[in-house]
């Protein structure tokens, strides 16, 4: 399952983000510069000659700040611990395989070797994210089911899409399992970039490159 959170970086609770560095056991230091970072941030809205009153942000950590996707992690990995406690999956990971979620930033997926699984870990991570003031973009959540019979569900009944094949962190993963096909894809992007670069690679450099062993 691979999920679409509703505008991650701009739900989190900043208190929240607080609680899971301390969680994290981040040193003091650390944490009192980020609290700077964070404190009472405030924010105006000007269109052409008008300005909206300042406001005072209390969500959100900032789009665009080299710290952001770190600052996210640290939320969903405390968040994933409290989701994990109590929640016996034994049966159903996969084998050979002692997780059942990657995270990268606020790109999520999701491993169980059965629908009832997905399910309660699903359910217990919706709850879980509210508290931390994230919630799911239902509609844009997939599931692709290998091997199985059902189609998993959040805890109101809304089934999840299943494609046939769904873009992730760049690849397209497909249920057929047809890796032929994203490979060459994949080659042949990089023949396009190499041939861009035949500019650079036949022009005489301005410099000679030195190399020396330490």
């Amino acid at each position: 399952m691979f999920l679409d959170w509703e505008k991650a970086f701009d739900k989190i609770e900043q208190p929240k983000l607080i609680e899971a560095l301390y969680r994290m056991n981040v040193n003091e230091k650390h944490i009192n510069a980020i609290k700077n970072l964070y404190n009472h941030p405030k924010f105006a809205v000007k269109m052409g000659n008008q300005q909206s009153s300042w406001k005072t942000q209390d969500r959100g950590i900032r789009q665009g700040c080299p710290l952001s996707p770190y600052l996210f992690l640290i939320v969903m990995t405390v968040m994933f611990r409290d989701i994990h406690e109590g929640l016996n999956l034994t049966r159903g990971t996969l084998e050979h395989i002692n997780f059942t979620e990657l995270l990268y930033a606020d790109d999520t997926a999701l491993r169980t070797s059965n629908k009832n699984a997905m399910n309660r870990l699903i359910n217990k991570i919706e709850v879980n994210a509210k508290y931390f003031g994230l919630n799911f973009n239902k509609g844009k959540c997939v599931a692709m089911v290998y091997n199985a019979a059902g189609t998993p569900v959040f805890d109101d009944g809304t089934k999840l899409q299943t494609p046939d094949n769904t873009p992730y962190l760049g690849a397209n993963i497909s249920r057929t399992h047809n890796t032929k096909s994203e490979v060459s894809k994949k080659v042949t992007e990089c023949f396009i970039i190499l041939n861009k670069l035949q500019v650079f690679w036949k022009n005489d450099m301005p410099y000679k490159i030195e190399t020396s062993s330490i």
